[in-house]
């Protein structure tokens, strides 16, 4: 998917290898890579919750209250999960600024070649 992305960023007309294509281009490409990533995610939404159950009552039977003592601190580590998250999401955007003005180059480069 993603060298389809940039085999039509070949064919472009130089007026479309701006700022804002580049940008398109990015987007794109970044999208092709999640699509790839979530489709063996799919599985693990449709598995975990059963894992995670049958993992909590093999840990319980086997080491009783410390057992449920490692349950109660995951789910207090759970708060921690999600501002963790969260900045790592705000680290995505910047990545994604940065990756921006990288194609942004590399379409003025490609640009400058199709030229030549």
């Amino acid at each position: 998917l993603s060298g389809a992305v940039y085999r039509k960023t070949l064919r472009l007309a130089s007026g479309g290898t701006d700022s804002a294509g580049a940008s398109i281009v990015n987007l794109m490409s970044t999208d092709a890579a999640r699509v790839g990533f979530q489709m063996g995610e799919v599985a693990k939404l449709a598995g975990g919750p059963i894992q995670i159950i049958l993992a909590l009552v093999l840990i319980i039977d086997a080491m009783g209250a410390a057992g449920w003592a490692g349950f109660a601190t995951m789910l207090l580590l759970l708060p921690c999960y999600g501002r963790l998250a969260v900045v790592l999401e705000r680290l995505h955007a910047e990545k994604l600024k940065e990756s921006d003005a990288r194609m942004r180059m590399t379409g003025e480069v490609l640009g400058a070649i199709r030229v030549v």
